[in-house]
């Protein structure tokens, strides 16, 4: 989740992060600015996926913070925009027992290649099929892919650790 890191635009010399003005308003322009790319070339439903919110004590306050206000930005999003559906993850994530939390998401934030599939199954291939509006017999839209870098005209602080720890 690069939107939760720590990031520097070109023409501020200053690191911002979500919960700073400038930076949730950077942000929700760019999202904006992809719903309505996506919207004008005919992608009539979109669904976000909420960040991660461990369940106490694992990971920091900070990081439940962070993910929190993202995931506010999501849902200011769905309400400005009829195609987007946010998927509900975080209240899944956060009820979690820690010791199953961590199995599921070993460095806090991204699921092995097995977890992932258990997290598919039993939370967001529902919630997905829900949001297309799909029997989960139907056939799942075809996934796009994710950009893994950040915004044009912005650099992500990285965490010399390999985990990031927000």
């Amino acid at each position: 989740m690069w939107d939760l890191l720590d990031w520097k635009f070109d023409g501020d010399g200053q690191w911002r992060a979500l919960g700073d003005p400038v930076f949730d308003d950077r942000l929700f322009t760019e999202m904006q600015a992809t719903v309505d790319a996506l919207t004008d070339a005919g992608v009539r439903k979109l669904a976000f996926v909420e960040a991660a919110v461990p369940p106490d004590p694992v990971g920091t306050e900070r990081r439940r913070q962070r993910a929190e206000r993202y995931n506010e930005l999501l849902r200011r999003l769905e309400s400005a925009t009829p195609a987007a559906t946010v998927i509900e993850f975080a209240a899944w994530t956060s009820q979690l027992p820690p010791d199953r939390y961590l199995n599921l998401f070993p460095d806090e934030i991204h699921t092995t290649d097995a977890s992932s599939q258990i997290v598919w199954s039993e939370h967001l291939g529902t919630g997905l099929h829900a949001a297309m509006g799909l029997s989960r017999r139907g056939r799942v839209p075809p996934v796009l892919p994710v950009r893994r870098n950040g915004p044009p005209g912005s650099s992500a602080r990285a965490w010399g650790s390999g985990r990031e720890r927000l």
